[in-house]
């Protein structure tokens, strides 16, 4: 009787044991299934197409790119999800090279969005391009009304969207990054 306890103990871990295995390839399974469907979503946006449906749980909200250029200009991309979730990827010439994180909280989203809808962002050319090779591009992605917008800024003079460009930045200049593994 004693053996058998011991045995029902034994099978009651090995199945608790691949249960937890079985919901754990699940939720890769998942993750994997939703960083499939935004990198699309993203690609689609980097070619000028607007997006009218978003079904991933957590898309991208907006994102700002700054290039690099023949000099030290400072190099990163910055996305931000409607979770509040922020990545910051530090390429060159910045304080914080390497893959970062962040979360903020919805008034910080209302502001971006706020600003973007007051400079009149979704009216934006998609690309401001002067022709000078020597100076950086600054690559802006926004989601308003369900819609996504990119546009390239490549020495464009247009003040409103330069303006939101530095607004962008500004938002998370200062906030605590984590580094990310």
């Amino acid at each position: 009787m004693k053996y058998f306890v011991y045995i029902l103990i034994a099978i009651a871990i090995v199945a608790c044991n691949n249960s937890k295995e079985i919901a754990s390839e699940k939720e890769v399974s998942d993750k994997a299934k939703a960083d499939k469907k935004m990198e699309a979503i993203e690609m689609q946006a980097s070619e000028g197409v607007i997006l009218t449906s978003l079904d991933v749980p957590d898309s991208l909200l907006a994102s700002i790119e700054r290039t690099a250029c023949y000099g030290t200009c400072p190099t990163y991309i910055i996305k931000v999800y409607k979770s509040g979730y922020v990545t910051y990827e530090g390429i060159r010439f910045v304080k914080n090279e390497g893959m970062f994180h962040a979360k903020v909280n919805e008034d910080v989203l209302d502001l971006l969005l706020s600003k973007a809808k007051d400079v009149n962002y979704s009216k934006f050319e998609n690309e401001f391009n002067e022709g000078i090779t020597d100076i950086p591009s600054t690559i802006t992605q926004v989601r308003l009304d369900g819609k996504v917008k990119q546009v390239t800024n490549r020495g464009g003079d247009n003040q409103q969207l330069i303006e939101f460009e530095k607004y962008f930045d500004s938002l998370f200049a200062n906030i605590n990054w984590e580094k990310s593994n």
